[in-house]
């Protein structure tokens, strides 16, 4: 429209300049009727545009209103009905979920022993301590044992659960974490007395397992490592006051070299005579540490192999040193190791191997747990639990599950 007017004008102008008409108070009223006509149209603009602008901000609040209320009205109308659904969700479903773990826990219960069983954990650390891992074995008991009464022993799935603790010296002072008060190994072997348990050797385990011993119907196993010369005056008449049977496992170079007769110092070791009195006791098995490898140097740990060492190196090397300590014992008190600890607890795959074919059937790791055993399986890389001091009886057995 406005084009339209403009056009009209600029017609006029020329018509009027062809023939001679005053142009200037025309241009004047030009200008005056296009800014007017200017004016309007933005004016028209301009309102159509907050018009729209405030129906759309009506049609929003009603919206939003109206949202606000049917939310609402959702809540108040479900809310009883949605407790209501809850309850009785609740309710049919409880038992139906007990049922269900319940036979979850039945069906995989001899599974979860069995992949429990397999797993052996070996301890690299530099003082042979392991760290404490529930693995799997039940060291707390959640599993329910299946109880032979006619054996007298707990049994599942034709294996057991065995602890086997690991002690190191015995002596009335304080002289590092591996060292127990006398006072405190005679607490812990009442504990394990007052709670029902017996302690087997590494015989009665051999024996079991071929059928010849009927296993107790709650095992431990006393292992003490090194053959310190404390535990021939501390520990030793304990095991035979409580009635309780212990393992040492003796080093044959420090059989040779460190002992001190009547010493009670800790860095004295046992001698031939006196192991000799202790395994004929019945109380005190003797089995094998190494003759010389229980060193932790660079190139040197327990029985690792060496890097760079062949299998052939490696399995001469080994059998020479187990051997020797073998036919050490045997000579002067006619006692045969069928057991080896591992110093430090390390070792290598190629180990059992060669232990086992020079005659060792059991062998000790340092790495921490209950084992479970099957007489189907064999008994190499048993778990030990180390005993250290400062923590009381009763609260290191119950730990592992051990009441």
């Amino acid at each position: 429209m406005l084009c339209g007017i403009i056009r009209a004008f600029l017609t006029q102008i020329i018509y009027m300049k062809r023939n001679g008409i005053r142009i200037k108070p025309i241009l004047h009223l030009l200008i005056t009727v296009v800014t007017a006509a200017f004016c309007l149209v933005y004016s028209a603009a301009a309102l159509s545009f907050f018009d729209g602008a405030r129906a759309e901000c009506k049609a929003l609040s009603r919206r939003g209103t109206e949202t606000e209320r049917t939310a609402s009205d959702f809540v108040i109308k479900n809310y009883g009905k949605s407790e209501r659904t809850a309850g009785d969700i609740s309710a049919e479903n409880y038992s139906q979920s007990e049922r269900m773990a319940s036979d979850i826990n039945k069906e995989n219960y001899g599974q979860s022993e069995r992949a429990a069983g397999d797993s052996v954990i070996e301890s690299n650390t530099e003082n042979g301590r392991a760290p404490y891992v529930k693995d799997g074995n039940d060291p707390a008991g959640k599993y329910e044992k299946k109880k032979n009464e006619a054996a007298g022993k707990y049994e599942k799935n034709g294996g057991i659960d065995l602890p086997i603790l690991m002690y190191h010296s015995t002596f009335p002072k304080d002289i590092g974490q591996y060292n127990i008060y006398p006072s405190v190994f005679e607490k812990d072997l009442a504990y394990l007395k007052k709670n029902g348990y017996t302690a087997i050797d590494v015989k009665d385990l051999i024996d079991w397992k071929n059928g010849a011993f009927k296993m107790p119907g709650k095992s431990v196993m006393i292992t003490l490592d090194d053959g310190y010369l404390t535990n021939y005056y501390y520990a030793y008449p304990l095991m035979k006051k409580y009635g309780m049977k212990g393992v040492m496992s003796v080093v044959g170079s420090l059989i040779d070299e460190n002992y001190r007769a009547g010493s009670k110092n800790t860095a004295a070791h046992v001698n031939y005579e006196q192991i000799a009195e202790m395994h004929k006791s019945g109380f005190m098995e003797i089995q094998n540490h190494t003759y010389g490898l229980h060193k932790n140097t660079k190139d040197k740990k327990g029985l690792r192999k060496m890097r760079g060492e062949s299998y052939k190196n490696y399995k001469e090397r080994l059998s020479k040193d187990l051997l020797r300590l073998n036919e050490s014992l045997e000579s002067h008190t006619g006692i045969r190791c069928r057991a080896v600890a591992f110093p430090f607890g390390v070792y290598s795959k190629e180990t059992v191997e060669i232990i086992d074919g020079l005659g060792f059937k059991v062998s000790f790791t340092c790495a921490a747990g209950i084992n479970y055993i099957q007489k189907e399986g064999g008994l190499h890389l048993l778990k030990r639990i180390n005993r250290q001091g400062g923590i009381p009886t009763e609260k290191f057995f119950k730990q592992y599950g051990m009441e």
